[in-house]
């Protein structure tokens, strides 16, 4: 009886990804000399909301550790946490252009080009700060950067991860084995207690203060100048996801900008990349109001200089509403996560929610048939439960708690004074 080759194939690809597995094959860089902390920082996952949880992360080290030197290693847009001011270096990794092959395994891709570009660096420590199904191989690159100590969060604490994605831990020097935060940023604080790199409280309901500074740089301020929106309360719209099914549909977004912001006279300004083109035209035809639309027009301090400027802010959960919900604009994200789901998943808003004080989320309260923990179809499924009249109530209790916290804010002042 032959052998079934495309089990055996992945049967080896999946051994080929364990860290013991991993260690007998693969290189590592020695150690950095004594001198300046040298840190790596691993965080190969691509996209614009991981990158923006890094954000407070760095204020932290940076406010802890003034003298540590900071390297980011990364790929996508995660080159965007090169604008935070605490990191010195920044390196980017670039996906396989024409080896077919290199795509297939990415394992293979990823030696070689540390091989390529990175085999000379040495550091002290290195971290991976984010878990999840899928960190991009970040631990695996932990362990060719070396470092006398590696550090993440245990992937025994992923649930619903599969068993071969396990197993990872003799990659690392230390791991955290026990769950007391549950938001992704939360577990990446643990990994840098655990490295003995910040001790301070941190909370998930505060500003960031990278992300605001550049929200008030006077180059935003200008900016905001420029598009006429420094004299004229306004609330940004994303209507984009970065997959289809966590999208929730262009004319529920429309009928909300209808009914709550046109009547409060704020502009509207949609924000996004090309993939919501045709939901951009519909929301233009729905609303057939002046819309200021920046779609695929900003850089990305020219977003947060948008986004951290606005009365208000909706759309689904994506890069934009992290920006927003950590500038302290009120923030109302739709998710396909429901709420009876695991918490603990990973694609639950209890886990990866925008940071922020004035964050509220409108979900389903169970998945459809046939999705179960989560949604997995390919289009919007499960999202489109959710209700416009859902999102007024959520969007105008929202904006009630925010202006009752300021009222409270601004009596307090006046009687201390």
């Amino acid at each position: 009886m032959g052998i079934n080759r495309p089990t055996f194939l992945k049967r080896l690809h999946r051994w080929l990804n364990t860290g013991r597995s991993f260690k007998r094959y693969a290189p590592q860089a020695a150690p950095a000399a004594p001198g300046r902390h040298k840190l790596a920082i691993c965080d190969l996952i691509p996209n614009l909301g991981d990158a923006i949880m890094i954000f407070p992360l760095l204020d932290s080290l940076r406010r802890e550790n003034p003298d540590i030197e900071i390297s980011l290693f990364t790929q996508g847009a995660g080159k965007l946490i090169g604008n935070h001011p605490a990191v010195d270096h920044l390196y980017l990794m670039e996906g396989p252009r024409k080896s077919r092959l290199l795509k297939k395994v990415p394992l293979a891709h990823l030696i070689i080009w540390w091989w390529k570009q990175w085999r000379h660096l040495s550091f002290h420590t290195v971290v991976v700060l984010r878990g999840g199904v899928d960190p991009h191989r970040s631990h695996h690159l932990a362990w060719l950067l070396g470092g006398s100590r590696r550090f993440a969060y245990s992937t025994e604490l992923e649930p619903e991860r599969p068993e071969y994605q396990f197993k990872v831990a003799p990659l690392f020097t230390a791991l955290v084995t026990e769950m007391r935060g549950v938001h992704e940023v939360s577990r990446g604080y643990e990994v840098l207690q655990l490295a003995g790199l910040v001790e301070k409280p941190f909370s998930i309901d505060h500003c960031v203060d990278s992300l605001k500074a550049i929200a008030n740089s006077s180059l935003s301020k200008a900016y905001r100048q420029e598009l006429r929106l420094h004299d004229h309360p306004y609330a940004v719209v994303a209507l984009g996801a970065s997959v289809p099914r966590r999208a929730w549909t262009s004319s529920g977004f429309a009928e909300l900008a209808l009914k709550e912001f046109i009547p409060r006279g704020w502009r509207i300004v949609l924000v996004g990349g090309p993939e919501i083109a045709e939901a951009v035209g519909e929301f233009k035809t729905a609303v057939n109001e002046s819309v200021l639309d920046l779609t695929c027009k900003t850089t990305f301090e020219q977003l947060v200089a948008v986004c951290g400027g606005a009365k208000c802010f909706i759309g689904n959960d994506s890069g934009p509403a992290h920006i927003a919900g950590a500038c302290g604009v009120p923030t109302l994200i739709i998710t396909a996560f429901a709420s009876g789901s695991l918490m603990t998943h990973h694609a639950s808003p209890v886990r990866s929610r925008p940071l922020g004080p004035n964050v509220a989320v409108v979900q389903p309260a169970e998945q459809l048939n046939p999705c179960t923990t989560e949604c997995v179809a390919n289009e919007a499924h499960c999202i489109k439960q959710v209700t416009v009249e859902e999102t007024i109530f959520a969007l105008r209790t929202l904006l009630v708690s925010v202006s009752m916290s300021a009222n409270a804010i601004s009596s307090a002042g006046q009687v201390s004074v």
